[in-house]
């Protein structure tokens, strides 16, 4: 979908910043993935804390695995040459005061196979 197109183009953009240049990772790397979704406008201040406070799962749309394929797929050739690389990841999902998403790659002291 165009969504989809144009989320992985701004994490691509924002990837080339972060790599300021670097070649792409050859090794194995852990991927952290913290999507912050926005709390509902309509929900009450006490509903509204709770969500800060990791109090209330963050259940709504959208799904945690099509973000996380979307940051794959826009971190692939930039950050690492392939997405074969990740071999371990952790993302979380909840509800943030200033929403976005967060990823963190991290090289392993291992040998590729």
């Amino acid at each position: 979908p165009q969504k989809t197109v144009i989320y992985e183009n701004q994490v691509k953009a924002a990837a080339h910043v972060a790599m300021a240049g670097e070649a792409p990772m050859l090794v194995p790397v852990a991927l952290e993935i913290v999507i912050g979704l926005e709390v509902p406008g309509s929900w009450s201040q006490k509903k509204r804390a709770a969500c800060i406070a990791h109090r209330i799962g963050a259940t709504k749309k959208p799904d945690m695995d099509n973000v996380e394929k979307a940051v794959i797929d826009g971190m692939n050739a930039v950050v690492f040459d392939d997405d074969a690389r990740i071999v371990k990841k952790t993302t979380i999902k909840h509800y943030a005061e200033r929403p976005g998403v967060t990823v963190r790659v991290t090289t392993l002291n291992m040998a590729s196979a």
